[in-house]
């Protein structure tokens, strides 16, 4: 029997606190979490100084987590070769990205898809925003030259240093974006 969502959602917490009662190096019941407008959850500073970001992605029976020293965004996707992907890219996808997956042959669009679909989630969630906020909102490019990814926004913007994808695996490396001091 496969088991409910509700009941995934509280075992996939439960391995959450414990593993960052690890880090913490308290109880997993004394964790305190808040949540960002979107609904993301984060550690509340007012209980915990540590710097410790995380985040978690489950598909079917499956979760990954990540955990790190600075914001964090995973995606776990199950390739399904019945998903419509032209349909789905060409509402969800920028121009740029549309116009090269349907010149690709079937056994390339489908790699292709999930590898966006994948990168750009993984990215937003790492800023807190996850897909309300348009996956649309940013394009994925090659680098030819250099042989890596780069997340783009519509303004032109490079929003990431490198991102690499290797046997399943996609890790890109946030670009750190200078603040003044009125957008303390």
């Amino acid at each position: 029997k496969i088991p409910s969502q509700g009941y995934r959602f509280l075992i996939n917490r439960a391995y959450l606190r414990l593993t960052l009662a690890k880090y913490l190096t308290i109880e997993p019941q004394n964790i305190v979490f808040n949540y960002n407008s979107k609904g993301k959850p984060f550690l509340d500073p007012q209980f915990h100084s540590e710097k410790i970001y995380f985040n978690l992605s489950h598909k079917n029976n499956y979760t990954v987590y990540a955990i790190a020293s600075h914001p964090v965004g995973i995606d776990l996707e199950k390739i399904d070769i019945n998903v419509k992907i032209e349909l789905i890219a060409q509402r969800f996808f920028c121009r740029e990205e549309y116009e090269k997956l349907i010149q690709l042959n079937p056994s390339e669009k489908v790699e292709y898809f999930f590898t966006l679909w994948t990168i750009k989630e993984a990215y937003l969630k790492s800023i807190g925003q996850g897909l309300s906020n348009g996956l649309n909102s940013i394009c994925v490019q090659y680098n030819l030259r250099q042989k890596f990814y780069q997340l783009i926004n519509n303004n032109g913007d490079i929003l990431t240093d490198f991102i690499t994808h290797r046997k399943g695996f996609i890790v890109f490396k946030p670009k750190l974006l200078k603040t003044t001091s009125s957008e303390v």
